[in-house]
Order: structure tokens, then C-alpha cells, then sequence
């Protein structure tokens, strides 16, 4: 992928985190992430943030940011090459971020569908 498709594509993450109403009750932040843990919530990520499931908006910004900058031997597939890796890297960050927040509003749909693949028979 050659810097100006690869920085359009960034571009365009960032532009869907700036479309997220993101949920800033530290309560609500704590309660969901309780429950999505109590589910055995585990989001397909390929780098995982750490605290995931209670970050800011503020925060996932700055990973996608440190994830464009990664060094090719520090992404976690070794066989693809590094932009593809790190732009799929950001791209599940934010889609998943995305959920969380549907999550934390609470999207009863959001939560049918978690519970649904993760919850007890």
C-alpha cells in the first residue's frame, strides 16, 4: 500500500472516531465493563490497548496514532506486510470501540448480539 492510500486510510479511521458520541459516565464506563467481563467479552483486536474495555474516546485515538507508528517488528504478524498490518490493526481497534460505546449507552441490540455469542447456555 503505497504512504498516500495508507494515510487516507487513517484519515478516514480518524474521521469515524470523531462521529462517536462517546459515553463519559464513569459509572456507566465501570458498570459495562464489569459485565462485558462477567460474559467472557473478548473483542478480536490484534493490539489490545491496555484497560480496553474502560478507555476514552481520547484514548483510542492515541493508540490508532501509536499503531501507525508501530515498528514493523512489533506488529503480530510478522508474514503480512507492516501497513496492512497496522492499518487491520486500527481498523478492528475502532470497529470494536464502536461496540463498545453501543455498549455503554445501552444498546439493547448491541447487547442482544454479545450475549448471544458469549453468554451462558
Amino acid at each position: 500500500m503505497d504512504a498516500q492510500a495508507m494515510n487516507a486510510a487513517f484519515a478516514a479511521l480518524v474521521e469515524r472516531l470523531d462521529q462517536i458520541q462517546d459515553v463519559i459516565d464513569p459509572k456507566r464506563i465501570a458498570v459495562t465493563a464489569e459485565e462485558l467481563r462477567r460474559v467472557g467479552y473478548t473483542p478480536m483486536l490484534l493490539v489490545e490497548p491496555a484497560g480496553f474495555l474502560e478507555a476514552s474516546l481520547a484514548q483510542i485515538e492515541m493508540e490508532v496514532g501509536r499503531i501507525r507508528k508501530m515498528p514493523a517488528d512489533e506488529l503480530p504478524n510478522g508474514m503480512a506486510e507492516p501497513d496492512e498490518v497496522r492499518l487491520q490493526a486500527a481498523m478492528l481497534l475502532v470497529s470494536n470501540y464502536e461496540v463498545l460505546v453501543r455498549l455503554r449507552v445501552p444498546d439493547p441490540k448491541t447487547w442482544d448480539d454479545v450475549i448471544e455469542l458469549y453468554g451462558e447456555d
